[in-house]
């Protein structure tokens, strides 16, 4: 069992890289010998675009996104769909291309394992996978018994102290604007239209459309209403 102590281990902590090596902690207390975590916003975005961390080979974890593993590994599909673990056992491999990827990842060294399926309470979902290769296949049962449970346990909170970390990320990394687009979303904010501005800054509508274009990118949202929310919110726009 893992205690209240060694889960605390991944809270409160400023870098990405300080928390994966506290996760790898708590996952080699309970005999696993290389953890990945992944996940994304929701089932429908693109997997490119998922946060992963991983101590697997780096060979493999490249070729498996050259090769958009991900679309044939049954792991994956069974985690997107279903809250249960799923053992890498032979018979989960079905398909030509499946056997032929198992292969890929026993040559790899991964062998032996155990993935739990990730769903937050905010939608997002990915994996929590633990190599398990120095456990005897005899025993492997027995043991995934015993430390089924702190598993969940460390998928669960990893999931919430990684969502408030990245969180701290981006609140401590301010969007920064150029002068000219700290102007044209002032000019906006006090209500003026494009022609209004282009003519308060002696350029064209469409200079000002562009300007507009890249503050909302910056900002990631949609409209210039939306961007001046935002810019107020974080301090980058003061009146």
């Amino acid at each position: 069992m893992i205690s209240l102590d060694e889960l605390l281990t991944m809270s409160g902590l400023s870098r990405k890289s300080d928390w994966f090596e506290a996760l790898k902690s708590n996952t080699t207390a309970l005999g696993c010998d290389g953890v990945l975590f992944a996940f994304k916003p929701n089932s429908s975005t693109d997997n490119n675009q998922a946060i992963i961390l991983s101590d697997y080979p780096a060979a493999w974890r490249k070729k498996y996104d050259t090769e958009d593993y991900a679309r044939i590994d049954p792991v994956v599909a069974h985690c997107l769909t279903s809250t249960v673990p799923i053992v890498w056992f032979d018979d989960i491999y079905t398909s030509a291309q499946q056997l032929n990827f198992r292969e890929e990842a026993k040559n790899h060294g991964l062998m032996q394992g155990v993935s739990l399926p990730v769903h937050g309470a905010g939608g997002q979902v990915g994996i929590l996978s633990a190599r398990l290769e120095a456990i005897p296949e005899r025993q492997l049962k027995y043991h995934l018994a015993r430390t089924l449970p702190s598993l969940t346990l460390i998928r669960d909170y990893a999931l919430d102290t990684l969502l408030k970390l990245i969180g701290n990320e981006v609140a401590e990394e301010p969007v920064a604007l150029t002068n000219r687009e700290l102007e044209v979303l002032k000019w906006s904010a006090f209500g003026k239209t494009t022609w209004e501005i282009a003519r308060i800054l002696s350029c064209s509508e469409a200079n000002i459309n562009y300007h507009f274009s890249k503050v909302r990118t910056k900002f990631n949202v949609g409209s210039r209403r939306m961007a001046i929310v935002k810019a107020l919110q974080t301090g980058v726009l003061e009146f």
